[in-house]
């Protein structure tokens, strides 16, 4: 029996300025059947210009790295190349970073102390258009939202009730019987 498939693999680009990792997630990476590394980069604009040349479905970018960052990459990539699924791989597990990555256009966010299986987990769901985050980024994410809309809240609550000074005025002015 003759099978035929039809079987693309998710082309990933690296973008890390530690030549070690990269050469360890691509370790990680090189034995699965949907998956291919077509190429590296050490930081944003050599990782740019690979994207140009290479057209990888994803990009696996790291935060810190000279020249250009993660977070500046990630922004400039969505703007040239909206098609281009772009994933954050990172030691930084700060809120500050991963808001900055989601509104540069991140599709997702995972640390680098997830396990091979988060990883693969993470690149075959964002290489399928859906988001993925380390359960405690998730986390973050969420303290964060919680956090500003309980500020929205209490900013709309706020004005509902307040009365300016020139408002209460009037009302003592009424309670005094004037008019």
């Amino acid at each position: 029996v003759l099978y035929l498939f039809n079987f693309m693999k998710i082309k990933v680009l690296l973008v890390d300025d530690h030549h070690l990792v990269r050469k360890g997630i691509r370790l990680l990476l090189e034995d699965t059947d949907d998956i291919e590394i077509v190429g590296e980069a050490s930081n944003g604009n050599e990782g740019l210009e690979k994207i140009k040349i290479l057209s990888p479905d994803l990009v696996l970018i790291d935060i810190s790295m000279p020249e250009m960052n993660g977070i500046e990459m990630v922004s400039k990539a969505k703007n040239k190349f909206p098609d281009t699924k772009l994933l954050i791989l990172s030691m930084h597990n700060s809120e500050e970073y991963i808001l900055q990555s989601l509104e540069a256009g991140a599709h997702g966010y995972i640390l680098k102390d997830s396990t091979q299986e988060d990883m693969l987990r993470a690149i075959r769901a964002v290489s399928k258009g859906d988001r993925f985050f380390s359960p405690s980024v998730t986390n973050l994410i969420i303290n964060a939202y919680t956090n500003l809309n309980r500020q929205i809240q209490h900013q709309n609550d706020k004005k509902k009730t307040s009365l300016s000074e020139r408002e209460k005025e009037i009302i003592r002015f009424l309670i005094d019987g004037l008019n």
